[in-house]
């Protein structure tokens, strides 16, 4: 599989603050990729050095395609939609930004509308629609020109579990042709829509973890009574493919969750009493705390929020229609 992205000692400094420090990062192609992080982490600079909206202060980029404005589709995390213009307008718009005329804009256009479900709002105002209707729209406009390079960020922010199944949905879609990065705080998405994720914390990555990996994973926390006799059971070893000790915990590696259901019911079966069990999106999240510092509890070992953070990683653009923040220019240079 070839890299469609590779960072190498990323630096970015912004009002003499540093945002960014010593990131490297290979993202292949293909792949989709989380970005995890509080706020002010860097996720955002991250992606918009990702997209050519910003210059490393240091470091080297290399992408696998030297057109920016045809290969990359970025949303920010909160995308300047035109809220006066309709749908359609609005994707006409975006097209003639991108080259995309005639013939071609009737295709494209046709196929973004399908695929991110616009049908039943394509002559209806952006001011008029739905959180995620908006956020499909954004969506749409960086598929247009179909993109080998995605960056969203935060794309599930403010959407209801039934908006975010149709969000998995589109990536499930887009996934085979293009390669995704994203920022999310969502634990669960994380784990259903990513290959791997990326920790960034104070503008550092401080950890890489396989989804794939993991997404099998389970942990269970015994009863400390009862943890000699589990332990000394052999019939442990049927439920699942490996296991470890660390403990009181056990972690188990299924191949499916009939594996899970069936150590359960064994258990209840023995009447062992079990604390706690942990599955792969509750990992990923005790994994998150622990690298950015917290305890498992979610709290900092002094009690305090993470210092040397600016308030926002967001910088200001004009949302002007002929230097639209999403879209590239007329010369297929994106604006900053």
């Amino acid at each position: 599989m070839h890299n469609e992205i590779v960072l190498e000692n990323i630096h970015y400094e912004q009002a003499g603050h540093s945002l960014l420090s010593e990131i490297s990062l290979t993202v292949k192609q293909n792949e989709v990729m989380a970005l995890l992080g509080t706020n002010g982490a860097g996720k955002s600079t991250l992606l918009r050095i990702c997209a050519g909206l910003l210059v490393p202060t240091t470091g080297k980029l290399y992408r696998a395609h030297e057109n920016l404005g045809q290969a990359i589709g970025y949303v920010p995390e909160i995308p300047p939609l035109l809220p006066q213009w309709t749908v359609k307008s609005f994707l006409e718009y975006a097209c003639r930004q991108r080259g995309i005329r005639g013939a071609a804009m009737t295709a494209a256009i046709q196929r973004v509308t399908d695929d991110c479900e616009l049908s039943a709002v394509f002559k209806k105002r952006i001011a008029t629609l739905s959180k995620g209707n908006q956020q499909r729209v954004a969506i749409a406009q960086a598929l247009l020109h179909q993109p080998k390079l995605l960056l969203l960020d935060e794309p599930t922010a403010g959407l209801d579990p039934c908006q975010i199944n149709h969000f998995r949905a589109l990536i499930a879609r887009i996934q085979p042709h293009a390669t995704i990065i994203l920022s999310s705080h969502i634990m669960q998405e994380v784990i259903s829509l990513c290959d791997r994720v990326a920790i960034l914390h104070r503008g550092q990555l401080v950890e890489l973890l396989d989804i794939n990996a993991q997404a099998n994973v389970c942990v269970i926390r015994f009863a400390h009574e009862v943890t000699h006799e589990v332990h000394q059971t052999q019939a442990l070893q049927a439920f699942s493919s490996w296991r470890a000790k660390v403990g009181d915990d056990y972690t188990f590696v299924f191949n499916h969750q009939g594996e899970k259901d069936a150590l359960l019911a064994f258990c209840l079966q023995k009447q062992w009493s079990i604390d706690k069990v942990l599955d792969a999106s509750q990992l990923l999240e005790q994994q998150f705390l622990q690298a950015v510092g917290f305890d498992v509890e979610g709290q900092l070992p002094n009690g305090q929020l993470p210092s040397g953070q600016l308030p926002s990683e967001q910088l200001p653009s004009e949302q002007q229609p002929n230097a639209h923040p999403m879209l590239p220019n007329n010369d297929g240079v994106q604006n900053v």
